[in-house]
Order: structure tokens, then C-alpha cells, then sequence
């Protein structure tokens, strides 16, 4: 739902506004939307794959890192979202 809501989001700025599209705001929309994907994929093999099998050798050290480096990005994601509130999302014709 995150997801598909600032997707919407995105979409209405982008073709709503008068101008054109600022580069910048469009390669921060990119990296942030890359970044929420590659969260959503560490989640899901944390969930599917090594939680299940956390008993076995090595797995729970494995869990730990896929989880530090899901929040880290998860940071990211937070940071690049703020940046996107500062940015102008188009120029004047």
C-alpha cells in the first residue's frame, strides 16, 4: 500500500504541475523508489527464507545482517522522502 500511495503521489506531481520536470527531483524520485524495492526484496527473504531456518547454522547471524541492512535502507528511504519535500518538482516554462 506504501508502495502503490507514493507512487500515486508521484504520478500526480509529476503530471499536474505546470513546467518541466526538475532532473534532480526525478533522480531522487528514482533512487528512493529503487531503494523502497530493494527493502520490500530484503523483507521478504528475511521473512521467507531465513526466519524460517533461523535454528540452523549460521542463519540467525545471516537474519541480523539482512535485518540491519533493511533498516539502514529503510533510513535512506526516510532521508531521501524528506529531501523530496524540499525539492521543486518542476521548473517554470
Amino acid at each position: 500500500v506504501l508502495v502503490l500511495t507514493g507512487m500515486l503521489n508521484a504520478a500526480t506531481i509529476l503530471l499536474g504541475g505546470e513546467g518541466s520536470d526538475t532532473p534532480l527531483y526525478l533522480a531522487v524520485l528514482g533512487a528512493k523508489l529503487v531503494l523502497v524495492l530493494i527493502m520490500v526484496t530484503l523483507a521478504l527473504i528475511n521473512h521467507f527464507r531465513l526466519l524460517p531456518k533461523q535454528a540452523q547454522p549460521g542463519m540467525a547471524e545471516k537474519l541480523d545482517r539482512n535485518i540491519r541492512a533493511e533498516f539502514t535502507v529503510g533510513l535512506v528511504v526516510v532521508g531521501l522522502a524528506a529531501l523530496l519535500g524540499l525539492l521543486p518538482p518542476t521548473m517554470g516554462s
